[in-house]
């Protein structure tokens, strides 16, 4: 009996010790080698002894130039931070011209810039925008879009490839600008497509500082001097050569052009090449007054001057340029490449007033039968 007393009483010790505080078992807490963990009841956020940090859905903010394009405005960015909105329709969008810009201004043109004047200025602020382009005196084509100043100094214009402002006094709606200073538009008609025997030089033939063409044609019956000027006029003349037509014989050819006088305003050279003396030259000058191509003729004859350039078995003739004329040389031949005998050089001084001619100014006469080297053909800076 003392032995079952005794299981009894440890049998109902376990099941006193079953029936005690809960709160125990059911703490969620464990201890495992000394470390605590925390079961999380959200899965959002969790701790594990660095900052919270929660997860948010991505914004976006537009940009005042985005803002502004959309809007159909034009934005002007300023260099560095920042810019000005313009809105469209403040002006009518159109076609303009330039005007009241100079064939010789120093810019080239009126320039054209990224953003424009501040409020009531009608210069650019350099130190805000950059030049984007510049459009040429007198030309045309000018889109202007819709976009202004509110002060109406500068409008917003495309022209050739590039865009920005540029001052509205410079421009005239297509058609109202007045007429165009002489020699800048018109004239004879342009030179045919595929003409034979063309042959170009550029130079500034107009002296208003564009880049002019220079051309010599056959048009079927005879050879023809033909200028392009930068601006699209056209004037044109017959050479007075007596070249055949292309493929039968000597043709004319333009050369180069050479400014005589150092006033901004190349004359032109033309040859042919005669097989009975050798190459024959001539030179053509524009003149603004008139708006015309003209021949330059002997002050003395007053008919066109030509000079041999070039060597037979028994004659020979040369040319070279100086500041403000040619020297022509000519004397007998002996054998390839020395004179023979006397020989004559004459200077002649090139001047363009109410026609241009060459002024015989001055000549000497000099005895090479000592062999002097031929200057040969034509030598022109």
């Amino acid at each position: 009996m003392r032995k079952t007393t005794t299981a009894l009483a440890l049998a109902l010790t376990l099941v006193m010790a079953g029936c005690g505080d809960d709160s125990v078992l059911n703490d969620s807490t464990s201890t495992t080698s000394g470390e605590t963990t925390t079961e999380p009841a959200a899965a959002t956020t969790t701790t594990t002894g660095a900052p919270t940090t929660t997860t948010l859905p991505p914004t976006t903010t537009e940009s005042p130039a985005v803002a502004c394009e959309a809007a159909g405005g034009i934005y002007a960015a300023e260099e560095g931070d920042g810019g000005v909105c313009f809105p469209a329709g403040a002006i009518t969008a159109e076609e303009y011209a330039i005007r009241k810009v100079d064939l010789d201004d120093p810019d080239g043109g009126l320039r054209v810039w990224s953003g424009p004047g501040a409020p009531g200025k009608k210069v650019p602020q350099e130190d805000k925008y950059v030049e984007t382009g510049v459009i040429p005196p007198y030309a045309d084509g000018v889109m202007a879009t819709g976009h202004a100043t509110p002060d109406d100094l500068w409008y917003y214009v495309q022209y050739g490839g590039f865009e920005g402002w540029a001052r509205s006094a410079f421009l005239a709606p297509a058609g109202s600008g007045g007429p165009l200073p002489a020699c800048m538009a018109g004239g004879a008609a342009p030179i045919p497509s595929g003409a034979p025997g063309l042959t170009e030089i550029t130079g500034d033939f107009d002296g208003k500082a564009g880049e002019d063409t220079f051309s010599v044609y056959w048009d079927g019956t005879e050879w023809v001097a033909h200028l392009r000027t930068a601006y699209g006029y056209h004037s044109e003349m017959p050479t007075g050569h007596t070249g055949l037509a292309p493929g039968t014989g000597p043709e004319v050819v333009a050369a180069f052009g050479y400014d005589f006088e150092a006033d901004g305003q190349d004359e032109a050279w033309v040859y042919d090449d005669s097989p009975a003396s050798g190459e024959i030259w001539s030179t053509f000058a524009f003149f603004n007054d008139g708006c015309t191509l003209t021949h330059v003729t002997h002050q003395t004859t007053g008919t066109p001057q030509y000079w041999v350039v070039g060597q037979t078995v028994t004659h020979v003739d040369s040319m070279s340029c100086y500041v403000n004329g040619v020297a022509h040389y000519n004397g007998a031949a002996n054998g390839v490449d020395t004179y023979a005998g006397e020989a004559q050089e004459h200077w002649y001084s090139y001047e363009d007033g109410v026609t241009a001619e060459w002024v015989i100014i001055d000549g000497i006469v000099w005895n090479t039968a000592d062999g002097d080297v031929i200057p040969n053909g034509f030598e022109c800076p």
